[in-house]
């Protein structure tokens, strides 16, 4: 199952829980969630998912106890619900954003300056993976061909040189 933020729709998220919860565990069910969000309607998850009923403010923090959720991630959650719930575009502007900024970022890592020549050609990254993957025993005119759209022989010559200065590509010694 993806991670919340992965997802637009709550219903869909919940969808997705569920099953995932009942094939992990043959027992899992809407009434054991139900029990365990402190809800005394067995059939509200169900009603919840088919779209025949919307969440409150209450049952919103009933299912984020039923679901395990992490504090940011119920935060994430009850801005999903309010988003999908929101019946102006000014109201879903105002949550998309809040769930924007509740997404996971990943560390950003600045490009050292020498490795820019790297990207100054779009075909360098393909002749990378080419290279490893392309039986071409150092016959540049076949690697050459192997781009697509096809470069010159002398552009893959000139990329592989670059290659293996930056590291990017290690001779193989036999």
């Amino acid at each position: 199952m993806q991670p919340i933020e992965f997802y637009t729709d709550y219903r869909i998220y919940l969808n997705d829980y569920y099953n995932y919860r009942k094939k992990a565990s043959g027992v899992f069910s809407y009434r054991q969630f139900c029990m365990k969000a402190g809800l005394k309607s067995p059939s509200i998850y169900r009603e919840v998912v088919a779209g025949k009923r919307n969440l409150t403010f209450q049952t919103i923090g009933a299912f984020i106890k039923g679901l395990g959720l992490s504090e940011r991630d119920g935060k994430f959650f009850e801005n999903l619900v309010l988003f999908n719930q929101a019946k102006s575009e000014e109201a879903q502007r105002k949550y998309l954003s809040i769930l924007r900024g509740l997404k996971y970022r990943k560390p950003q890592k600045l490009i050292p300056v020498h490795l820019y020549e790297y990207y100054e050609k779009w075909y360098n990254p393909v002749i990378r993976e080419l290279a490893v993957t392309v039986d071409w025993k150092g016959d540049f005119s076949l690697l050459a061909k192997s781009v697509n759209p096809p470069v010159k022989t002398s552009q893959a010559r000139e990329s592989v040189e670059l290659l293996l200065r930056l590291g990017f590509l290690k001779k193989k010694t036999c």
